[in-house]
């Protein structure tokens, strides 16, 4: 209800019949069991200049962990690390239907 229908928690906590902080400690709940997972996605409608020239000459999709300059390296590696796994997350299905290259069919 908070996320897919936009209600405030206060909304939650009245249709349920429970308190707006028994609503705030479910949600927090929900997001530490991965029910529930927030992701930002920078804009992808104005790849950078880099971005599209090395996938107009190499013919590949390319994905940028973008950071803040001021992040350390393990934070930088933390968002390769995230955008890698969504990345593979999204091609599991179409690229491994039918098994891994080469596996017996």
């Amino acid at each position: 209800m908070y996320y897919a229908e936009n209600w405030t928690m206060q909304h939650i906590a009245h249709e349920l019949g429970v308190s707006r902080s028994t609503v705030s400690r479910l949600l927090t709940e929900a997001r530490e069991q991965g029910i529930v997972r927030i992701s930002l996605h920078p804009p992808t409608d104005r790849p950078n200049a880099l971005e599209h020239r090395i996938a107009e000459i190499y013919g590949v999709t390319v994905h940028v962990a973008h950071t803040l300059a001021r992040e350390d390296a393990y934070a930088r590696h933390e968002a390769v690390a995230a955008l890698a796994a969504s990345v593979v997350d999204s091609s599991s299905s179409r690229t491994w239907s039918s098994g891994p290259p080469g596996a017996p069919r």
